[in-house]
């Protein structure tokens, strides 16, 4: 008989760490004015939950550029902003939020678990952001925000990468968390039919992501045990 396998699929920003201040808006203002030469406030964005080639997209059409524009100049645009989060953040650029690293090395000893992400971060932004607090090699692979403009594509993507990763030795039995900190997270969970954890840690209020009703909400991933009760329960 099979044992039951749990696949934990995490987010990144406002889960495991958060800028302090305002970074995330100062990088795509500056991105703007880099690549196209031209200045705009995005103090009102709202960055939560997205892939970064949405807000890419969209911060662009906030700037007035057109489409075909952003599109000749896409790659040489993330590797701009994988550079300068490389080059200008540092572990005092974010919090590294409550419990993180006892909690993944936890789930990490076990023998029933894979952690993986679900981010959409760049791929070079997602390290970057880990390898400052050590946090990086707790996961066994990642599915990131190149990869659609639509964060609910990524669940698939990461069900299907679970398959390669685990070749012949694919659990029958398998149980998929998603935990992050903001809607997107849970239309992503219920996407693939997951159990979603909501850590209020990020930008995102209760009141904004109740009425979606993700199975768990807390405060924080403080208390462990707690945590590992919602993930296995």
């Amino acid at each position: 008989m099979n044992k039951r396998h749990t696949l934990l699929l995490w987010d990144i920003d406002g889960t495991l760490v958060l800028y302090k201040e305002k970074f995330p808006h100062y990088l795509f203002e500056k991105m703007i004015e880099n690549c196209f030469d031209k200045k705009v406030s995005l103090k009102e964005y709202r960055f939560s939950g997205k892939t970064d080639k949405a807000i890419i997209g969209e911060v662009l059409s906030i700037a007035g550029i057109s489409e075909a524009d952003h599109l000749a100049k896409e790659e040489a645009i993330m590797e701009w902003i994988a550079d300068t989060v490389a080059e200008e953040t540092t572990p005092n650029s974010f919090d590294r939020l409550p419990n993180v690293n006892e909690l993944l090395s936890s789930l990490s000893a076990r023998g029933d678990t894979t952690l993986a992400l679900l981010t959409g971060n760049l791929p070079r932004c997602a390290e970057t952001k880990l390898k400052h607090f050590d946090l990086m090699r707790y996961f066994e692979y990642g599915v990131y925000g190149i990869e659609s403009v639509n964060r609910n594509d990524l669940g698939p993507i990461a069900l299907e990468r679970f398959r390669n990763h685990m070749n012949e030795d694919h659990p029958a039995d398998l149980g998929v968390v998603v935990i992050g900190d903001a809607i997107p997270d849970v239309l992503c969970a219920k996407h693939i039919g997951a159990k979603c954890i909501i850590t209020l840690t990020g930008r995102t209020s209760r009141d904004e992501v109740e009425p979606l009703s993700p199975e768990y909400i807390f405060e924080d991933l403080t208390d462990t045990e707690k945590v590992l009760q919602a993930i296995y329960s």
